[in-house]
């Protein structure tokens, strides 16, 4: 959204023409003004190109505007009822399914919810087929994988790397391994909420049937690492207080 945020209109518009949408939304926490700025010059562009708005490109069936909307920060809103709800201006609280977002999304209306990796994903493979993304696995799990990495790390950052990809190539060959002198000792998958991976559990791929089998998901691809340093009984305990303050208090595992 920073630095290729036509790449997202790109992708939102061409939703929008496989669904027929005429509205989309980005919805942006409220912690990063900057990046809102960015957007809102990039949808302006867009449309003074005739990328958005009325008969974009010519075609008289095919309407489409992008609003931006901001949240307040709130973890809940990660999930896309919560996430419909914040839209409206309403509560930010999960909603019930059935009925779901393509059916009795926003405004009751049907809605795709889908997250930036999978909009900017879209004009590549329209442009170059489904084939050349399928390749871009290892072996026969198709396409990439953004991974955030961070924690004890030498070299913290986003990663997209081929779907299948060991985890230990990630974090030695690629991030430099740990930044202090200390082994790795777990690593969290889809942030806190996928619980920490160690031992044996660490001789893993990066795709969700591997990560599924050691008890945790790939989700998210939030990947928290700590070395021999870490006291684990007080990463636990962070992690619980954080879901005890974040949780709408309707499921259990929160």
């Amino acid at each position: 959204m920073d630095h290729d945020p036509h790449a997202v209109i790109e992708g939102m518009a061409l939703a929008a023409r496989a669904t027929g949408a005429t509205r989309g939304f980005i919805y942006l926490r409220y912690e990063y003004p900057e990046t809102f700025s960015i957007l809102g010059r990039a949808i302006a562009e867009a449309e003074e190109a005739g990328f958005l708005g009325e008969n974009i490109l010519g075609a008289a069936d095919f309407n489409f505007r992008i609003y931006l909307r901001r949240g307040a920060g709130a973890y809940i809103c990660g999930e896309e009822g919560s996430l419909l709800n914040s839209l409206e201006g309403k509560h930010p609280f999960p909603r019930n399914r059935p009925p779901y977002p393509v059916t009795h999304g926003f405004e009751d209306l049907p809605t795709v919810v889908n997250n930036v990796e999978t909009l900017v994903s879209a004009p590549p493979i329209v442009l170059r087929g489904a084939g050349w993304y399928q390749a871009l696995g290892e072996g026969d799990l198709a396409g990439t994988k953004v991974i955030s990495l961070s924690g004890d790390i030498a070299r913290p950052g986003n990663y997209e790397v081929p779907m299948g990809l060991p985890l230990s190539t990630l974090l030695y060959d690629w991030a430099g391994g740990p930044a202090r002198e200390h082994e790795v000792q777990a690593v969290t998958m889809a942030g806190l909420s996928g619980g920490f991976l160690a031992g044996d559990d660490l001789d893993i791929t990066l795709d969700e049937p591997c990560i599924r089998s050691r008890g945790s998901f790939l989700g998210a691809g939030g990947i928290i690492v700590f070395d021999r340093g870490r006291d684990m009984v007080a990463a636990a305990e962070n992690a619980m207080g954080f879901f005890a303050e974040e949780s709408c208090g309707k499921c259990f595992p929160c």
